[in-house]
């Protein structure tokens, strides 16, 4: 049990520090994902890609944190699972 929080631990944090580092290394610019923004070299451009620059740290925090809740839940179910598992066999029914 404590090899699965273990693992699912820095499985965790991998796929945080995953995330993090493409939402990083993402290019700056007018566009959306999807291709979608004003022309280059408009004043609505120029004024999203300062507000990029801008929120850049929180931007980052925010692709940092975005697995954690998911990872936790199936951690979370993972144990639990083990639990009932080493409960039942506790009492003598294999499964």
């Amino acid at each position: 049990m404590l090899l699965t929080l273990a693992f699912g631990l820095v499985l965790t944090l991998g796929l945080s520090a995953l995330s993090g580092w493409q939402t990083y290394s993402a290019p700056i610019g007018c566009a959306d994902s999807e291709g979608h923004g004003p022309d280059p070299g408009t004043r609505e451009c120029e004024a999203a890609i300062q507000h990029q620059i801008e929120n850049r740290s929180k931007i980052i925090r925010e692709g940092f944190l975005a697995p954690i809740p998911w990872c936790l839940a199936l951690l979370a179910f993972v144990l639990s699972i083990q639990g009932l598992t080493m409960r039942l066999r506790s009492r003598g029914i294999e499964f």
